[in-house]
């Protein structure tokens, strides 16, 4: 599962997308029912359907919908914990976690590696797919919790890093 913020203006919503690519919001108030290829997708929200307009430009989210423009930021839920922390001057422990079991096929840092945004920590394997588990934000990496060739659980921490302002 993947947790993601997204943020119009001041608000702020909890967003989840699943292993199968289903999005909803992490409340469950609302969930993604359809998308195609030119933007267009409908969602679910409170008992209503909506259909809405959606591009993508450089890391921003213009989404129309019933004649209004939003601008959506999307982001990894694990940000909004260091930003905090950086806005406070001090340094925050970002955990990564195996989102699902899988067999670590790589461990690419060691404790004490400065680390930078969106670099690889660990490769997982999981039903005959490899995925690589990213740095969230520049850090120093402060615990490994796995090996290659180690199997591992959901929730497993993978590795452990500080992330300071």
């Amino acid at each position: 599962m993947k947790e993601l913020l997204a943020t119009i203006g001041a608000r702020e919503w909890a967003v989840a997308v699943d292993h199968g690519g289903r999005v909803a919001l992490a409340d469950g108030a609302a969930a993604l029912r359809a998308a195609d290829p030119d933007g267009f997708l409908e969602f679910e929200y409170a008992g209503q359907v909506y259909r809405a307009r959606a591009v993508e430009r450089e890391g921003v989210w213009y989404v129309e919908l019933r004649d209004r423009a939003f601008v959506v930021q999307v982001q990894p839920a694990a940000l909004k914990s260091v930003r905090a922390a950086q806005a406070a001057g001090g340094a925050q422990t970002l955990v990564v976690r195996a989102p699902m079991p899988g067999l670590v096929r790589g461990v690419e840092v060691s404790v004490g590696d400065a680390v930078q945004k969106d670099q690889v920590l660990v490769r997982l394997e999981a039903m005959k797919m490899e995925s690589h588990f990213r740095a969230p934000a520049a850090g120093m990496v402060t615990r490994v919790g796995v090996a290659p060739g180690e199997t591992v659980e959901a929730g497993k921490v993978l590795v452990e890093m500080k992330v300071s302002a």
